[in-house]
């Protein structure tokens, strides 16, 4: 059966009631309150998975390979999605008009300023009392490449502030890595699925890298780190509380040093800003449908990502991979498209 037609069977079952359970009772779902019909439905869809997929080779079904490095074995899987990466355009002159990047310079200040026509920090060098702080500011910017421009509004801005966001127009598309991750739960367990997106002209190249089994984790966190250390910026939806943190803690239980160098647009942050309280919550599956207008057909929760991972190693039995896999893939896809309404919600208005 087509994995599109066996979740559609599933979605036109009779109609479930939706009973809160907490996380005590269900102690294999890591989130705190868990709707019984989803998790019905969610083991539903794992048993019929196994049942369509006894017997088949995960290679063949989910058309990955599986690749040594020197530190393990992982299953990998590389696609090309046709799909197209839009950032904010932006100048320094679109950023240096705010004054408040300027050392002692509060929002009265700016505003008096401005009323004596000192319109962007580059006019402000020539000034007697804070021209000496607007240079060092314009030096940044003008010399101190990307990084350096990113690390002053970091200092004065909220984390969803549009300055940062209109600022991830400074790389260009190949610059980027979209990241995303599924674990078995939070914590010391390990990563079992790295999704990254190296977004190109007119595309997306993707890349996932699935642990064939737990003591295979270090293969795939290196060869995750070969792919990305090479791009300037990273893309996350809530990665900065938990996907990098997550793979620089795994990273350090193998004595490997890793940190996030790369400039990080968490897209969370902006999400909270934009769409205010039009939403009931600000997860990316909530702000997927509800803004984007996007409906999966197959998924798993993310509280039962473990538990779909446990069956495809106690049964060796590649079904219950695929709804996490698409799952994953499916994430970083909506990043791409939520940075695009961004855009227009928070920029461009």
């Amino acid at each position: 059966m087509d994995i599109g037609d066996l979740a559609e069977s599933i979605k036109e079952r009779l109609g479930v009631d939706r009973e809160v359970v907490d996380d005590e009772e269900e102690a294999s779902i890591r989130s705190s309150k868990v709707v019984r019909g989803d998790l019905c439905d969610a083991r539903e869809l794992r048993d019929r998975l196994v049942d369509e997929y006894c017997g088949c080779d995960l290679e063949e079904v989910f058309g990955c390979s599986l690749v040594e490095n020197g530190y393990g074995e992982f299953f990998h899987k590389e696609e090309v999605v046709d799909s197209c990466l839009c950032c904010p355009s932006c100048s320094v002159e679109d950023v240096l008009c705010d004054l408040k990047l300027v050392y002692g310079i509060g929002v009265s200040r700016e505003r008096e300023l401005k009323e004596e026509g000192y319109e962007s920090i580059r006019e402000l060098i020539d000034h007697d009392r804070w021209g000496g702080r607007a240079r060092e500011t314009l030096e940044k910017f003008d010399s101190g490449g990307l990084d350096s421009g990113l690390d002053v509004i970091s200092r004065w801005k909220s984390s969803s502030d549009p300055l940062f966001l209109k600022y991830s127009g400074f790389y260009d598309v190949g610059d980027f890595g979209i990241l995303d991750i599924e674990t078995m739960g939070l914590g010391a367990q390990p990563v079992i699925l790295i999704g990254l997106g190296l977004p190109m002209d007119g595309c997306i190249e993707f890349h996932q890298f699935l642990l064939k089994d737990f003591d295979q984790e270090l293969a795939a966190l290196k060869s995750f780190y070969d792919k990305i250390r090479d791009r300037k910026a990273v893309l996350t939806f809530n990665g900065k509380s938990f996907d990098v943190p997550f793979l620089e803690r795994r990273f350090s239980f193998y004595g490997e040093d890793w940190s996030l160098d790369q400039s990080h647009f968490d897209l969370y942050h902006f999400s909270k800003r934009a769409f205010g309280d039009e939403l009931p919550n600000y997860k990316l599956n909530t702000i997927e449908r509800e803004v984007l207008g996007i409906e999966r057909d197959i998924d798993v929760p993310s509280s039962m990502v473990p538990e779909f991972y446990k069956t495809y190693r106690e049964e060796d039995n590649p079904g219950p991979l695929i709804p996490i896999l698409r799952h994953n893939k499916q994430d970083i896809l909506t990043l791409n498209s939520l940075l695009s309404e961004l855009k227009e919600e928070l920029v461009d208005e």
